[in-house]
């Protein structure tokens, strides 16, 4: 007899047993899936910051719980939309108490993206959008400088909306206002809320020198 070791069926050939693929088999094969790698790490932070484990899980448990499907499905949803800082994210939805099968809502995550863009500092904020804007720049071909002007505005809503271009940026830098400019009014609309304009122009008031900084920083870039 032929025995799966992942679900204990015995079989009579072992061909047989080489093409059987039971569900423990299957969670097994696809735990370097990058989605799963996810899931599996949002799996251990749930446990260590709800339940105070006091060992780290291991996947095997991760496989046999009855999270797993659960969490498999958050993890393609932050894979899916490039989540901003999941780590962060994860410890946000716990701290707010939102339900497991809640978190994979856009709502939610929406809600992660503004209150992340306020909690960061203004050099994390600069330090992630040079980064994106660079990784556009090779992806594109064009230089990293010319983002605000030549990036697809229906793109750039995208990138507004999951917090990949902060706030910080969009009104520390005065070349901002070239993507602003170029969007049309329901673009304008559809990151008005994520970009909140009386909330940062207030928060500029108060940190000038942050504000300057920003710019400084895209000046000697050469941003205009």
């Amino acid at each position: 007899m032929y025995t799966c070791q992942y679900c204990g069926k015995n079989f009579t050939r072992e061909k047989t047993l080489t093409v059987h693929m039971c569900e423990p088999k299957r969670r097994h094969m696809v735990q370097n899936d990058r989605h799963v790698r996810m899931a599996f790490r949002a799996y251990q932070r749930f446990y260590d910051k709800s339940m105070n484990a006091k060992k780290p899980k291991t996947y095997e448990e991760f496989a046999k719980s009855n999270y797993y499907t659960a969490f498999v499905r958050f993890g393609k949803h932050i894979t899916d939309i490039n989540a901003i800082e999941p780590d962060k994210f994860v410890d946000f939805v716990l701290q707010m108490g939102v339900k497991l099968d809640d978190w994979c809502k856009d709502t939610i995550y929406e809600e992660y993206v503004r209150d992340l863009t306020r909690r960061e500092t203004v050099d994390r904020a600069v330090e992630r959008n040079v980064l994106l804007m660079q990784q556009w720049g090779i992806d594109t071909g064009e230089s990293w400088t010319k983002f605000f002007d030549k990036v697809n505005t229906q793109r750039a809503v995208q990138l507004i909306k999951t917090g990949r271009v902060s706030p910080w940026i969009i009104y520390g830098c005065d070349g901002a206002q070239t993507l602003l400019d170029r969007m049309n009014d329901e673009q304008i609309k559809m990151v008005a809320e994520y970009i909140d304009p009386i909330y940062w122009r207030k928060r500029l008031i108060k940190q000038p020198e942050d504000a300057k900084w920003i710019q400084t920083v895209f000046d000697q870039a050469g941003i205009q």
